[in-house]
């Protein structure tokens, strides 16, 4: 058992560890005996991973699917996430990447900005005459506020997830939308990190993010509709009555 509190319900000795993954050399993983999450303990330093080498082809990084096969992640996203959005509304994405996202949504919205820690894919977005941050989402700036903010695919790989939370009941004036990986056993063992340090189920999402948020929508997608692997995108909305 790991010596702290589940990452995502706070509970305290509740992360019991995965027998197989002892085989690994990357990572130790653990599961909270209450809220199901899933926590990588990755033995390197998972920000400096993540600019250098998350997004790069080739034996260490992952690279990007083909644009077609995202295209069609992104068409299921936005089906489900249009009725929550109107051309009055400011938007952030963080981990936008190449800033594909953006190119889709941006109609739906008054305006969109991207955010991304790499700054390969910030020149990409740049391209893209997209309006951009070059920051990790933890250093974004606390007095400037967004309506929506979309994030897919990118809470697994924030370390602390609590900060996240606090950060995000910070800035997000309305709607907090995010994608995270769910029912990952991982088995066998995944010998190569893939920048993931956290995998979810609906518990841990509603522990984590409570009481900053209220559930609204949490569409469960099978492997091949919003990623290769099983997905679930949250739909949350800000709990205005919180500090009342």
């Amino acid at each position: 058992m790991i010596n702290q509190n589940c990452h995502a319900c706070g509970s305290e000795d509740t992360y019991n560890k995965f027998y197989w993954h002892n085989r690994a050399q990357i990572a130790d993983t653990y599961q909270c005996g209450k809220c199901e999450h899933i926590f990588r303990n990755y033995f390197g330093d998972v920000e400096e991973y993540h600019r250098e080498k998350y997004r790069v082809s080739g034996e260490e990084g992952h690279g990007m699917y083909s644009k077609e096969e995202r295209l069609g992640y992104i068409g299921t996203i936005i089906d489900n996430v249009q009725p929550f959005l109107d051309k009055d509304m400011t938007a952030l994405e963080i981990g936008s990447g190449d800033g594909l996202f953006a190119t889709q949504v941006k109609d739906h919205v008054k305006n969109i900005i991207c955010s991304d820690i790499d700054s390969k894919m910030c020149e990409k977005c740049k391209d893209l005459g997209l309006d951009f941050l070059n920051s990790s989402v933890l250093d974004l700036k606390d007095d400037t506020t967004y309506d929506i903010i979309f994030g897919f695919d990118v809470l697994e790989h924030v370390l602390d997830i609590q900060q996240f939370r606090d950060k995000m009941a910070k800035i997000v004036n309305n709607f907090l939308i995010l994608q995270v990986p769910i029912d990952r056993t991982m088995v066998p063992p995944n010998d190569r990190f893939d920048g993931h340090s956290h995998y979810f189920s609906p518990n841990s999402m509603i522990s984590l993010l409570g009481p900053d948020f209220i559930s609204k929508v949490m569409f469960y997608a099978n492997p091949g509709q919003l990623a290769r692997g099983p997905e679930l995108l949250c739909i949350f909305s800000k709990n205005k009555d919180k500090n009342k």
